[in-house]
C-alpha cells in the first residue's frame, strides 16, 4: 500500500496474486464507496481469470440423511465448490465437530479420513444424532442438516424360518436370507 493509502502495488506479481480486491474510501460529504478489482494475470502461454462464486453443492455433495441398522455402518460425504474454494466445518448436533463430546465422536468407531467423510461404523442405538456440514468462503455459505437413525438389527430366528425385527412388532414370513 503506497503512502496515503490511494495506491495498492505488487511487485513480483505470481498466479497466488489473482483474485478480487475490494477498496474502500470514504468521500469528503461522508459517502462511503466500495470498488473491486479483478487481478487477471496474462501469458503468452496461458490466462488466469477469478470468477467470483460463493458455494455451492456439488453434484452428489449435499449430505442426505440416513437410516439403518444397529451393527452397520453409515457413511457421509460433504462436497462444494466455489471460487475460492470454500473451506467446510462439520458439527455434531449443532456443535463444531472439533469441540464435540458426543461419545460416538470420542470412539474408535468414527472416522474421518478427510475432509469430506465422516463414517461411524458398528452403529448402536445411541448413535442418533443431527450432523450439520458448513461450506464458506468470503462471499457466502451452504448449510445442510441431516440426519443419522439407527434402527433395530435384523435378527435371524431358528424356529419356523421367521425373521422378527428387533425391538419391533413386524414378523416376515418368507424365508430371506441375510449376507
Amino acid at each position: 500500500m503506497s503512502q496515503g493509502g490511494q495506491e495498492l502495488r505488487i511487485t513480483h506479481l505470481r498466479e497466488e496474486d489473482c483474485g478480487q480486491y475490494i477498496c474502500f474510501t470514504t468521500s469528503p460529504s461522508g459517502h462511503r464507496v466500495q470498488r473491486n478489482i479483478n487481478i487477471i494475470l496474462r501469458s503468452n502461454n496461458w490466462e488466469r481469470t477469478l470468477f467470483t462464486a460463493k458455494p455451492y453443492w456439488t453434484e452428489g455433495g449435499e449430505p442426505k440423511d440416513i437410516e439403518t441398522s444397529i451393527g452397520a455402518s453409515a457413511t457421509f460425504y460433504c462436497n462444494a465448490s466455489g471460487d475460492p474454494q470454500p473451506e467446510l466445518e462439520w458439527y455434531i448436533n449443532g456443535v463444531r465437530l472439533k469441540d464435540s463430546q458426543h461419545p460416538t465422536v470420542k470412539s474408535a468407531r468414527f472416522l474421518k479420513p478427510d475432509n469430506h467423510n465422516i463414517t461411524i461404523i458398528n452403529l448402536e442405538e445411541s448413535d442418533v444424532m443431527v450432523l450439520q456440514c458448513n461450506a464458506s468462503n468470503i462471499f457466502g455459505y451452504v448449510y445442510a442438516d441431516f440426519y443419522l437413525n439407527v434402527r433395530g438389527k435384523l435378527n435371524q430366528r431358528n424356529e419356523s424360518n421367521k425373521f422378527v425385527l428387533a425391538e419391533s412388532s413386524i414378523v416376515l414370513q418368507k424365508q430371506v436370507s441375510i449376507n
